[in-house]
C-alpha cells in the first residue's frame, strides 16, 4: 500500500460492525468521531428550552477529534490518506480537514456517501474543492455528480449467521418518503400469512396504521437489527425515491443467507440467488415464499467482496490512477 488509512465516520455502533475490518490491519484505522449537537443537551437535560443554546457544543466535537486523532499509531504520519464520511464532513465542515492537517501535514483528504448526497446539506462546489476525491454508494449519482462508485463495505461477523426454519420477513427503516409503498407491501405479505415484523421510524401518530402489529418509532439498535435479519428468512428493503443501488440491506441478506425482497431498480437485470424483485408490489401476490431454501444459499464469495481491503483497494486504485494522470500532464 501506498498510503495508510483513516476512515473518520461517526461513533455509532453501524460504523463499527461494518468497517470492523479496518482495525486488523497494519495500515488502516478506525476514527470514530461522538457528534453532539443542541438536541443532544436538551435531551440530556430532559427539557424543551434549553439553557445551552448558546453553548458551543462544537467545540467538544472537535476535541473528540483530536482525542482520536492522538490514539491512531501509526510508525509514521506520511502519505496518510483521510476518508471522511459524509455526515461529518456536513457536520464540522473544512475545519475538520484543519485540525487533521496540524498534526498530519501531508495527509490526502477523500470523501465517502454511504447514504443520497440530496439528503446532505452540502455545498458541491465546496465538497470537489477541499477533497482529492469524492466516493459514494450510489451508481446514479456518481455518473449525476462526476463522483467515482465505489461499494460501501460490510464486514462479516459469524455471530449473526443462523439458518432458521420460520417465514419471517423482517423490514427495519425510517418512513421517509415511502410509507405508503410500505404499508401496502406488510398488507400483501399479509395476506401470504407471512410472520412479519416491521419497525418504521419518524411516523406521526396520525398515520400510523395497524398499530397492535407494526412497531413505531421504538429506538432499535444495529446490533439488534442484525440480530432481526439473523432470525428471519426474508428480508424486505423499500427504496427511497431517487436512489438507485442497493443499501446495507444486501450485503446483510449475501452475507448471512437470507433473502432480500427488494424494489431496488439496480436488481431489474440481475441474477443473484439471494434476491426477490419486484417492480410493482402487486407482484409479490403471485410469489410462492415457500419455495425459497435458505440452505441453497452460499456467502463465500460475498464476504470478499464486501471486504474493507477492496473498499481500500479501490480507494487506492483511484488516488494512484490521479496522481499517475497529474504526473502526465506534469510532464
Amino acid at each position: 500500500m501506498e498510503y495508510k488509512y483513516v476512515f473518520v465516520c461517526p461513533d455509532s455502533a453501524d460504523y463499527k460492525v461494518m468497517y470492523a475490518g479496518i482495525n486488523e490491519s497494519s495500515f488502516t484505522r478506525l476514527c470514530p468521531v461522538k457528534i453532539l449537537t443542541h438536541n443532544f443537551w436538551e435531551q440530556l437535560l430532559n427539557c424543551k428550552l434549553s439553557p445551552l443554546k448558546s453553548f458551543n457544543y462544537k467545540s467538544i466535537t472537535f476535541r473528540y477529534i483530536k482525542e482520536e486523532l492522538n490514539k491512531l499509531d501509526f510508525d509514521n504520519i506520511d502519505n496518510v490518506c483521510f476518508i471522511i464520511y459524509s455526515r461529518i464532513y456536513e457536520w464540522c465542515g473544512k475545519k475538520i480537514l484543519r485540525i487533521i492537517k496540524k498534526q498530519y501535514k501531508n495527509s490526502t483528504f477523500v470523501c465517502y456517501f454511504g447514504d443520497l448526497f440530496e439528503t446532505h446539506n452540502i455545498s458541491l462546489f465546496n465538497l470537489k474543492h477541499d477533497f482529492s476525491a469524492v466516493f459514494t454508494f450510489d451508481e446514479n449519482e456518481a455518473k449525476k455528480y462526476n463522483f467515482v462508485y465505489l461499494q460501501e463495505p460490510f464486514s462479516f461477523d459469524e455471530k449473526y449467521l443462523s439458518i432458521t426454519e420460520s417465514n419471517k420477513v423482517s423490514f427495519v427503516g425510517i418512513a421517509k418518503d415511502r410509507l405508503k409503498e410500505i404499508i401496502n407491501v406488510y398488507e400483501i405479505l399479509a395476506e401470504k400469512k407471512l410472520d412479519l415484523d416491521f419497525s418504521i421510524f419518524n411516523v406521526e401518530d396520525k398515520k400510523q396504521v395497524y398499530k397492535d402489529k407494526i412497531v413505531y418509532n421504538k429506538y432499535l439498535s444495529f446490533e439488534d437489527l442484525l440480530y432481526k435479519v439473523r432470525d428471519s428468512k426474508f428480508v424486505l428493503e423499500i427504496m427511497q425515491k431517487n436512489a438507485y443501488s442497493p443499501t446495507t440491506r444486501f450485503p446483510e441478506c449475501v452475507l448471512y443467507n437470507k433473502y432480500l425482497i427488494t424494489n431496488c431498480s439496480y436488481f431489474r437485470d440481475k441474477n443473484i440467488p439471494n434476491v426477490i424483485y419486484f417492480e410493482n408490489p402487486e407482484e409479490l401476490k403471485s410469489v410462492n415464499f415457500a419455495d425459497f431454501d435458505l440452505n441453497k444459499l452460499e456467502n463465500k464469495t460475498w464476504i470478499s467482496k464486501f471486504s474493507v481491503d477492496g473498499f481500500i483497494n479501490g480507494i487506492e486504485s483511484y488516488l494512484n490512477l490521479m496522481e499517475c494522470g497529474n504526473a502526465i500532464r506534469n510532464f
